[in-house]
């Protein structure tokens, strides 16, 4: 299999909104390269010719251990790895959303999203995000810490001072009226409804 999950966008609005309602701790991290981690199974045998500086007889291929970015299946056996490492950390994807991982450890809760090699994590305690950024490096992940989530999945988020947290598209709206060449547009207002 070559597919591999995310997280729907409706469970990291859900995410952001238990963050906000439980008043909890959110970062952001990215998992550089992440497509060369995966390891590929030995019944999946795949080829590839021998890279420039490489010494090699005529006709020599390399068999490959690991995946590499452009490979079909990368993303799926990355998806593998990660949540192998989560599920040994005591993290556990919910029914709702297989890209959705939860571990609660000593009444404290956290809740980890995973967009590809994006993750976002909500967690009671600010240690608890921390926690598993750390836990990923330990595995061998290039993982960098990006704090505060200022934008998912083409949202903006802000938390405001009381802790509410907002969500707008702006950064999608000008690009897009830039597109069409309607940045300078008059705003209307809507008809009302007959």
């Amino acid at each position: 299999s070559t597919f591999s999950p995310v997280a729907q966008s409706t469970t990291i609005k859900l995410l952001l909104s238990l963050a906000a309602s439980k008043r909890m701790h959110l970062r952001q991290a990215d998992i550089s390269t992440a497509f060369l981690y995966g390891d590929l199974p030995e019944e999946e045998v795949v080829y590839m010719e021998c890279p420039p500086g490489i010494a090699h007889k005529p006709g020599q291929v390399m068999k490959l251990r690991r995946c590499l970015y452009g490979l079909k299946q990368a993303s799926r056996r990355f998806f593998e790895k990660l949540k192998s490492i989560l599920e040994k950390a005591g993290y556990h994807p919910t029914k709702s959303d297989p890209c959705l991982y939860r571990r609660v450890h000593r009444g404290k809760e956290t809740l980890i999203a995973v967009v590809v090699d994006d993750l976002i994590i909500a967690s009671d305690s600010s240690l608890g995000a921390k926690r598993v950024i750390k836990k990923l490096r330990s595995a061998g992940l290039d993982t960098k810490d990006l704090g505060f989530p200022e934008f998912v999945i083409g949202l903006h988020v802000k938390r405001h001072t009381n802790g509410d947290i907002s969500l707008n598209q702006r950064l999608y709206i000008e690009t897009i009226l830039h597109r069409f060449e309607m940045q300078d547009c008059i705003p209307s207002p809507t008809p009302a409804n007959p």
